[in-house]
Formats: C-alpha cells, sequence, structure tokens
C-alpha cells in the first residue's frame, strides 16, 4: 500500500511538473512567435516603405544645378579646329559595304562566270550586291538618324529630354523606361581614346503591347570623347534606368 502510494504520488508530481513545463513552453512559444511575427511585420513594413525609392538614385557628388529646369548631363558639339572623328561602327559598315560591294561586283561575276550558268545566279548577282551594299549604308543612317548628341536632366528627376545629332526633334523620355544595351563602363574607359556609340534601348510595352513594332526604340549615344560626358555618375545612373533623388 506504502509502495502504491508513493508510486501514485510520483507520477502524480511527474504529471504536473510536465504539465507546468508544457504550459511554460507554449506560453513562451506564443510570446515568441507573436514577437516574431510583429518584428516580421515591421520589416515588411520598412522594406514597402524602402521599395518605393530603392531603384532611386541619391547623388553622392551633391545636387546638380538647373538651368531654366534643365541640367545638362551629355553634350556632343564638334570642334571647330579638327574634322570630327567617326565611331568604329560608321567605319565598319562603310568598309564592308566597299569590300563586298568590290568583291560581289568583281569577284562574285567571275564566280557566276564560271561555275553557274547566265540563267541561275548571274541573272540575280547584280541585285544581291546593290541589296548587300544599301543594307551596309542604310545601317549608317540609321546609327546618325538616332545618334542623340546631348542629354538633359528636368527638375523633377524622373524625365530627361534627348536632342539628335539629325532628322529628329527632342524627344522626352521617362528614365525607368530606358535599359542599356551595352556596358557602360567600358564605353567610358573606351571614351578617353575614341568616339563611340552607346546604344541604349527605350520600352514601350505598356503602351503598343510586346508584338507591336513600336514597343521597343533603339537610340544610340554618340560622342567622340570623354569630355562630351558632363555629369558621369547621373549618366550612369540615368542608363540604368535610376530616377535622380533631387529632395
Amino acid at each position: 500500500m506504502k509502495q502504491f502510494y508513493k508510486q501514485f504520488n510520483l507520477s502524480k508530481l511527474y504529471t504536473s511538473n510536465s504539465y507546468i513545463k508544457n504550459s511554460l513552453l507554449k506560453v513562451n512559444s506564443f510570446s515568441f512567435s507573436s514577437a516574431a511575427d510583429s518584428l516580421n511585420k515591421t520589416k515588411t513594413k520598412d522594406i514597402n516603405i524602402k521599395s518605393e525609392e530603392k531603384n532611386y538614385h541619391y547623388p553622392i557628388r551633391g545636387f546638380p544645378k538647373f538651368e531654366s529646369g534643365m541640367y545638362t548631363v551629355f553634350s556632343y558639339k564638334p570642334e571647330q579646329d579638327r574634322l570630327p572623328l567617326m565611331p568604329y561602327e560608321v567605319k565598319e559598315c562603310a568598309m564592308k559595304g566597299f569590300l563586298y560591294t568590290l568583291f560581289l561586283t568583281w569577284g562574285g561575276r567571275m564566280f557566276s562566270n564560271a561555275m553557274a550558268t547566265q540563267l541561275s545566279y548571274g541573272v540575280f548577282l547584280p541585285y544581291f550586291t546593290a541589296g548587300l551594299f544599301f543594307y551596309q549604308y542604310g545601317k549608317v543612317i540609321h546609327y546618325m538618324a538616332n545618334a542623340i548628341t546631348s542629354i538633359k536632366l528636368k527638375e523633377n528627376g524622373t524625365h530627361v529630354v534627348f536632342e539628335f545629332k539629325n532628322l529628329r526633334s527632342p524627344l522626352e523620355v521617362e528614365i525607368w523606361r530606358i535599359s542599356k544595351k551595352k556596358d557602360i563602363e567600358t564605353v567610358i574607359q573606351e571614351s578617353f581614346a575614341e568616339p563611340y556609340l552607346l546604344p541604349i534601348e527605350i520600352n514601350y510595352e505598356d503602351k503598343f503591347g510586346k508584338s507591336s513594332f513600336r514597343s521597343t526604340k533603339t537610340f544610340f549615344i554618340y560622342g567622340d570623347s570623354h569630355s562630351c560626358i558632363r555629369d558621369g555618375e547621373i549618366l550612369r545612373a540615368i542608363i540604368n534606368s535610376q530616377p535622380i533623388k533631387l529632395n
């Protein structure tokens, strides 16, 4: 009987201790989870607040000085004392157009007369040669017609104005629409030595849809030296689709 009573008390004490421990663990877990949830909520709240401006660029060198609501970030003006330098892409198209035309006019004619009949290849060879010729020089016209010679930032920090070398009138663009198609760091380094055509793309998919030919437009920032870059920090941010935080 004493042994049974002792076992009963021990089992009861054990169960009571385990019950107290389990209840304490539940209280601790509840308080910890609630604290963790509140901490996560505050974190997500902070992240949501910061995500609205996470893509903005804060100028390290201080705020730019605007004149008439504009700040010149990039500007190309040919010097009067020397001939304007041509970018590599223009010289490449000119060289290819010359060599392809020369080869197809003389070498192609000799090949077609020797290896093929006059009715098969000889008839279409002049048209093929002219097509290649106009394609190469048409690329040059495309480059020059879309060459940007000036980029000006507006006071709101979210829009820029492009001015072009030929044909086009100035164009106002939202910075978030701009995307680079070439590494700007390489271009800035190469700009110390030679002219450049930096391709950038403007996205209009929200207006015209993905399948439209007008969904994207490609332009080329045209300069002949590093002196055309007036503010490299802001220019880099603009090409990286980062609006400028000015207040």
